[in-house]
């Protein structure tokens, strides 16, 4: 009969930590560690102005962090070119709007991280010149890191 000296401690370990509940966190695609479950907004209460995005939101909110390390951001589509987006504080639930988006920004694009707290937009007004700006945020909505300029 073959002996396995090393494996079997190694197999009676990992039973352990199984019977324990214990388990290895598992990275996202960018090497993150899962999120924690986000905290539920209050659309009844204090983003009940979020309330008819309420569905998208709570999806968005499914996936883990995204945005300045703690933070979702979600974005739902407003129409033909139209794209309007939320910053999603995962440990309370707080919605912020995002500083663009909407009509008045048609074919909005975002360029953001998990690992950052900066916002890139970009967007195009009139029919053919191309915009962007960028923005910074600052724990309670965004700061504007210039004046918008040409793509």
């Amino acid at each position: 009969m073959p002996r396995f000296p090393t494996a079997l401690p190694v197999l009676l370990i990992l039973a352990a930590c199984g019977q324990r509940g214990m388990s290895v966190p598992e990275e996202d695609s960018l090497g993150y560690m899962a999120s924690p479950p986000a905290a539920s907004p209050d659309f009844a209460g204090r983003d009940a102005a979020y309330r008819p995005y309420a569905p998208r939101i709570r999806e968005g909110l499914l996936a883990p962090a995204n945005f300045a390390e703690t933070h979702s951001i979600v974005t739902a589509p407003c129409g033909e070119a139209c794209v309007v987006g939320f910053v999603v504080d995962r440990r309370d639930g707080e919605v912020f709007p995002l500083p663009v988006g909407g009509a008045e920004n048609p074919a909005l694009s975002l360029t953001y991280s998990r690992s950052s707290s900066d916002l890139e937009t970009r967007w195009f007004e009139g029919s053919r010149t191309c915009r962007e700006q960028t923005f910074s945020w600052t724990g309670s909505g965004f700061r504007s890191r210039g004046r918008p300029s040409s793509c």
